[in-house]
């Protein structure tokens, strides 16, 4: 009698002789990976790993075969997984399979695991597979820079931000130096409220720009004149006036002293975001247009008249003293 053991069987012993009308017994073993034993021929029969022929009347042969085991390999996408998908959907012991994943938009740094592989991009392979398992894809999320850019007279606040794509951010922003109607854009569409600055959803690097227009009271270059103007019975009061420049040296106030209706004079030359102030002090022992010091209301009117050519200097004046000694002043005339 012989044997033949299939793929994944083992049959002992490999042969026997035996007396005509005999019978036999054979151990039929499985390997690793494989089920469903199915043992045949010599007419005989089997009960657990024993395998008895019938009797022996002829030479004849014993086979055996099996299937071998198969397992289940699962899949699973986290946020931001676009798609992933295994060669093969179940594989035999031992087996392996090579798995391929994608990102989706806004998505970055892939990562497939399970399946006793090594953690790694697209295209993934496992390792040997023993029992069902689960590959798996993770993702993160893109971060882009928001940045700002403060225009002159204008503050933002934070500087910068990181963003997750398709979500928004916001920023604070303001007015320094007198600038008003403060104006604020970029980054998708956002929009101001208040002070607060809301972006659009954030898809790439962007910039958050503000805006704001200079002082009422004048930018420019060209002859800045003081005219202090004493609005009752033509009585005359002391006044001092000096020009404080950014950069220092655009202009001396001249004369730096005088009494009403005396006019005080400056030639502005200054570039870009060049700043002239006028400090202008009135004189306290005269504070009133009487000359006596009686309780008149008619107080210092103090103006200032610009008469710039372009506008690269911004020009303010501040009442540094005697500020209770003016009345409605100073007022300023602005022509560009």
């Amino acid at each position: 009698m012989s044997t033949s053991a299939g793929t994944g069987t083992a049959i002992s012993p490999s042969s026997a002789q035996v007396s005509s009308g005999g019978s036999t017994s054979f151990t039929v073993t499985l390997e690793s990976g494989y089920d469903t034993l199915v043992v045949s021929g010599c007419g005989g029969s089997l009960v657990g790993n024993t395998y008895t022929t019938g009797a022996i009347t002829a030479d004849c042969t014993v086979t055996a075969g099996a299937t071998g085991i198969t397992y289940t390999v699962s899949t699973s996408s986290g946020t931001g997984v676009a798609s992933l998908s295994c060669n093969d959907s179940t594989v035999t012991y031992g087996g392996s399979t090579t798995c391929i994943a994608s990102l989706a938009t806004g998505y970055e740094t892939l990562t497939l695991s399970g399946c006793s592989g090594t953690a790694g991009g697209s295209p993934y392979s496992t390792g040997a597979i023993y029992a069902d398992c689960t590959v798996s894809a993770s993702a993160s999320q893109t971060a882009y820079t928001v940045s700002t850019s403060e225009g002159t007279g204008t503050t933002l606040s934070p500087s910068s931000a990181s963003v997750s794509y398709d979500t928004t951010t916001w920023f604070t922003a303001g007015t320094t130096g007198g600038y008003t109607n403060l104006s604020v854009s970029g980054c998708f569409g956002g929009s101001l409220s208040g002070s607060t600055f809301t972006t659009g959803r954030i898809t790439a690097d962007c910039t958050v720009t503000s805006f704001a227009s200079p002082p009422s009271n004048g930018v420019g270059n060209g002859l800045v004149t003081l005219n202090t103007v004493c609005v009752q019975n033509s009585n005359q009061c002391g006044f001092s006036v000096t020009a404080t420049t950014s950069p220092a040296g655009l202009c001396t106030m001249s004369p730096a002293s005088d009494t009403a209706t005396a006019t005080s004079t400056c030639s502005v030359t200054g570039g870009l975001n060049s700043t002239v102030t006028i400090n202008l002090v009135v004189n306290p022992n005269k504070n009133h247009c009487t000359g006596s010091g009686s309780t008149s209301s008619s107080n210092y009117a103090p103006q200032i008249t610009l008469t710039p050519s372009t506008p690269n200097v911004t020009v303010r004046v501040e009442l540094t003293n005697g500020a209770g000694n003016c009345n409605n002043g100073p007022s300023i005339t602005y022509s560009p």
